[in-house]
């Protein structure tokens, strides 16, 4: 009887203990309360709480209650939850690459038992310009400028002259062309401030829509259009070509005489068919490549490219009289021939 009874007093004694460390877990369980953001912190670092961080980077949250983790957003952008892995104490989430702000853009989280707010600053990346369409026009048209990050931008300037914005969204900003419709465009946001890779407008025009006063067509062995309507960049007109070997569009410049050093680059579009496809055109002054010259190698067909190419390229010149575009490969002297190949836009910066 002795035996029975020490038996059921040690499994009492095994039960009890056993309720009281589930209870214990139960009150120390980390997963059952109010979520709560206590600091931020990139990966590599993880003890040092940062300030600020950019559209796109990898963070992980720190705090209590955060196991149940199942929504995430940024500024009311929701994060895929495979873009997410919450733990006790924290979640590693990676931020999406485009917000609605360009700095404020506050952290929800959102588990099985409440919500989170946490006010941090995730900062734009700096403005990118991608295009600028059309990269020519007059006083108060509107353009296009194409790129991204451009939330919250507040100045877009033509060298020193700013320009007035029409509306913007991340991608485009549409502004009016400032009464000099010329110079490097900037763009600036919160974040900072980037700069058009090519100069809008041009110093000096040669051919938009048609030969400008002081220009005429000498070209030589091939088929040439002026005024071609087939495949125009802007306006009603471009020039087209249809090269024979060594072939050249050649235009030529009489008159007021055009110093060299006025001007820094010559700035044209060019449109190539589908087999001209790693064709060459190589670009000089004054009817000679003796003194330098610019070769293009032809890389994207079916769509105008703009091209700018610095006059340091042709050597040291006093005036520029005529500009040359000539069909130039090699032993090959036929391959452009019954291609078109089309130029608009044509001018000196």
């Amino acid at each position: 009887m002795k035996r029975i009874q020490h038996i059921i007093i040690i499994l009492w004694a095994v039960g009890t203990a056993a309720q009281l460390l589930s209870c214990d877990k139960k009150e120390e369980s980390p997963v059952d309360g109010q979520p709560e953001i206590s600091r931020i912190s990139n990966l590599g670092e993880r003890e040092d709480a940062l300030s600020s961080t950019v559209y796109g980077s990898w963070i992980i949250i720190h705090g209590e209650y955060l196991k149940t983790t199942k929504a995430i957003s940024f500024n009311g952008v929701a994060v895929s939850p495979t873009d997410f892995y919450a733990e006790d104490h924290s979640v590693t989430v990676r931020i999406p690459k485009t917000l609605p702000d360009p700095e404020n853009n506050p952290i929800t989280l959102t588990t099985a038992f409440g919500e989170a707010v946490f006010a941090f600053r995730i900062l734009q990346p700096e403005p990118v310009i991608q295009q600028i369409t059309p990269s020519i026009g007059d006083p108060g048209e509107v353009i296009t400028i194409i790129g991204l990050h451009f939330n919250g931008v507040n100045k877009v300037m033509f060298n020193d002259e700013e320009a007035e914005i029409v509306s913007n969204t991340q991608t485009e900003i549409k502004v009016k062309i400032p009464p000099s419709a010329f110079g490097v465009v900037h763009v600036t946001t919160p974040s900072g401030t980037a700069s058009a890779p090519n100069t809008f407008g041009f110093k000096h025009l040669v051919y938009t829509d048609g030969l400008r006063a002081g220009w005429s067509n000498s070209s030589y062995t091939g088929i040439f259009t002026v005024q071609s309507t087939d495949v125009v960049k802007r306006g009603t007109h471009a020039y087209s070509v249809v090269y024979g070997g060594w072939g050249a569009v050649r235009l030529a410049h009489s008159g007021t005489e055009l110093l060299f050093g006025d001007y820094t680059a010559v700035k044209f579009s060019m449109y190539a068919e589908q087999t001209n496809l790693g064709k060459k055109v190589r670009v000089y002054l004054n009817n000679s490549s003796a003194t330098g010259s610019y070769t293009i190698t032809i890389e994207k067909v079916n769509e105008w490219v703009e091209y700018q190419i610095p006059l340091s390229a042709f050597g040291n010149l006093t005036t520029i009289t005529s500009l040359l575009f000539q069909e130039f490969n090699g032993q090959d002297k036929r391959v452009l021939e019954d291609a078109t190949v089309y130029f608009d836009d044509i001018g000196f910066l």
